[in-house]
């Protein structure tokens, strides 16, 4: 975890000369807010979902991933929706320069929308696939949670060095090769966890 931690706190307070600057972009820092407080309530309530069932009974972790999907999937097309249509309802919206784009992205689409859908489907078909981890038996919110995000690091420092090579996009920087390492030291620990997990599900014959 601590190896994980210090993989993002160097991306977010690290040097960005001549690249992204994390904290100083306010949308950035607002998104990110979001994201960290709504998967902290995820992670609890994945925790007290498998917690609180009584011993010995047996966990469906596929019932819990399809509920889970499902509203968050509505709820995004419910929030998307919501601010689409909201400047027909409330006019004093229209001046809200963010809701107009968001509007606009969706009327007047950019003439390369295409090449942003192909990558957005590649992505998505990387996080389909990688969510099955719930569906293993005996595996924690806990370590799929974190699993995901790790992946997450190494998936976009693959992304950068695609787009470098690609489209002569900026090569990643010494600090993305700082962090992937320490991503990587925590996929040994992790690894070494999971093993250790693995036996104790077998001597109590969970698995």
């Amino acid at each position: 975890m601590v190896c994980a931690i210090l993989a993002a706190c160097i991306e977010l307070f690290g040097s960005h000369t001549g690249g992204f600057a994390f904290l100083h972009n306010q949308a950035a820092v607002v998104i990110f807010t979001s994201y960290i407080a709504s998967y902290a309530i995820r992670i609890y309530i994945m925790n007290y979902y498998k917690n609180t069932r009584p011993k010995g009974a047996p966990l469906d972790n596929k019932a819990f991933f399809a509920v889970e999907q499902i509203a968050a999937t509505l709820a995004m097309i419910g929030i998307a929706s919501a601010v689409f249509f909201a400047p027909r309802v409330m006019p004093a919206l229209n001046g809200v320069r963010q809701i107009a784009d968001f509007v606009t992205a969706i009327q007047l689409p950019h003439p390369d929308w295409l090449w942003a859908a192909g990558s957005g489907v590649a992505f998505g078909m990387v996080a389909f696939f990688s969510v099955f981890i719930f569906m293993f038996k005996g595996r924690t919110a806990t370590f799929t949670g974190l699993m995901n995000r790790l992946t997450s690091l190494v998936a976009g420092t693959t992304a950068t060095l695609l787009g470098h090579w690609l489209f002569k996009s900026r090569f990643p920087s010494l600090q993305n090769w700082i962090s992937l390492g320490f991503v990587l030291v925590a996929v040994v620990f992790l690894s070494g966890a999971e093993r250790k997990r693995a036996q104790e599900l077998k001597a109590a014959r969970e698995i």
